[in-house]
């Protein structure tokens, strides 16, 4: 059985994006709950606090899903 990469993701973003679909996007990620993945990290200026600390709880659930207790 193949083993997935475990990759580190960082998403960079212009300010000519929109705002609302990024924000949809995590939003979505945080209600599907704990994913087969690893959410990525998003480098943007307009996210809010409450956006990264739940993608970073998601992070953290997905370790330790994966990895047991760290």
């Amino acid at each position: 059985m193949k083993k997935k990469p475990n990759l580190r993701i960082n998403l960079h973003f212009e300010k000519s994006v929109d705002r609302g679909k990024v924000n949809a996007y995590i939003d979505k990620l945080v209600a599907a709950g704990i994913p087969d993945s690893r959410p990525p990290y998003f480098y943007f200026l307009f996210t809010d606090s409450e956006r990264i600390s739940q993608l970073e709880n998601l992070r953290k659930a997905y370790d330790l899903k994966i990895h047991g207790d760290l």
